[in-house]
């Protein structure tokens, strides 16, 4: 298993349960998301949905201090002058193409 947020929740269990287990392939423990840097750029990566709905999420974590609400897709751009332009997929995800906004 990964060593990532749910990797790490159940090596808990299985350390509970008497065993011991925790493998991480990748290069850094970070599990689906984690950020790069690539020539002084941040760059987020990875699988980033929450769902709340999961059995074990609502076993694990207090969801109502997280103050969750939903957001827009895409993603956020710096210009590098201080402004942030949001990019997102306008018309679907069939056949949809990227629009920014300023």
């Amino acid at each position: 298993m990964g060593a990532g947020p749910a990797g790490l929740a159940c090596a808990g269990d299985l350390v509970a349960a008497g065993r011991e287990l925790l493998v991480e392939a990748g290069d850094a423990v970070a599990g689906r998301m984690r950020t790069d840097v690539v020539r002084g750029f941040r760059l987020d990566r990875g699988f980033q949905v929450f769902n709340p709905a999961y059995p074990q999420v609502r076993r694990r974590i207090d969801l109502g201090a997280l103050r969750l609400y939903p957001f827009a897709p895409g993603f956020l751009v710096a210009d590098g002058r201080g402004g942030r332009h949001r990019v997102a997929e306008h018309g679907g995800a069939a056949g949809g193409r990227a629009r920014v906004f300023a």
